[in-house]
């Protein structure tokens, strides 16, 4: 029984763009398992969409894998750094102001009154989900908050990880310090909200990354990395719906 490996390299090149690689992967797998099932071959040649989904999946962690001890040994040797960055320079930031279609409905606190400290007016209730909703009407009555943002997906701030994907989290919010005194803002917080139904691996490297970039922004003195943040501090959270209003009272009260 013959396998045309060719075609079935051809199903992983999302995961391994360079077709000879790819090819070889492939030619290994099935050569082993072909010596293992000697007799049986056609088991493999009937598990073939199978064999190569899972062969994707290996190769995506280990992929995965490698990028993060890249990326981090980079980080380690100075080679790249934790920034951040002006739009100027190649990241996306707030905008300066944002279009909605006059037919959108606006969108209000659970309680039915305005939102008042949010960045942007009016809030379309199309970019709130029923948590997200939860979160904005909460973070809306804390005396502490100086302002709240819902970021804009695919055009919003990101934060760009080990992995391709960029994470634009669904809300950056601001707090006053806790004297009397304090008019500005004295932390930012870029916040990840997930249902608990997305408790899952992209979850995970979130968390993975909203850690690493914690870990590197207590290294750097914050005259390094933008001077209208001095004095200032900035804290990465994911936070699940089963968890959402306790640990948004633990930041809030720090």
């Amino acid at each position: 029984m013959k396998i045309d490996y060719a075609y079935a390299a051809a199903h992983l090149l999302d995961t391994v763009p360079n077709p000879w690689i790819g090819y070889e992967f492939v030619e290994r797998t099935f050569t082993e398992l072909l010596a293992k099932w000697k007799g049986e071959e056609r088991v493999v040649a009937n598990n073939l969409v199978f064999i190569l989904e899972e062969l994707r999946k290996r190769l995506e962690a280990e992929r995965d894998r490698l990028a993060e001890e890249v990326f981090n040994r980079l980080l380690d040797e100075d080679k790249m750094r934790f920034m951040v960055v002006l739009h100027d320079l190649g990241m996306n930031r707030p905008p300066k102001k944002v279009e909605i279609q006059k037919s959108a409905t606006k969108a209000t606190r659970l309680d039915g009154n305005q939102f008042m400290l949010n960045l942007y007016d009016p809030v379309p209730s199309d970019a709130l989900n029923s948590l997200e909703h939860k979160v904005a009407s909460f973070l809306d009555e804390q005396r502490r908050l100086y302002f709240w943002y819902r970021n804009i997906p695919h055009r919003g701030y990101y934060v760009q990880g080990w992995q391709k994907p960029r994470i634009y989290a669904d809300f950056i919010f601001t707090t006053r310090g806790a004297g009397t005194a304090d008019k500005d803002y004295r932390k930012v917080f870029v916040l990840e909200t997930k249902g608990l139904h997305l408790k899952n691996e992209d979850s995970a490297y979130k968390q993975s990354v909203f850690a690493l970039c914690n870990k590197r922004a207590k290294r750097k003195t914050w005259n390094e990395l933008v001077p209208a943040m001095r004095e200032k501090e900035i804290a990465y959270e994911v936070v699940y719906e089963d968890e959402w209003k306790s640990r948004l009272n633990e930041l809030l009260a720090d």
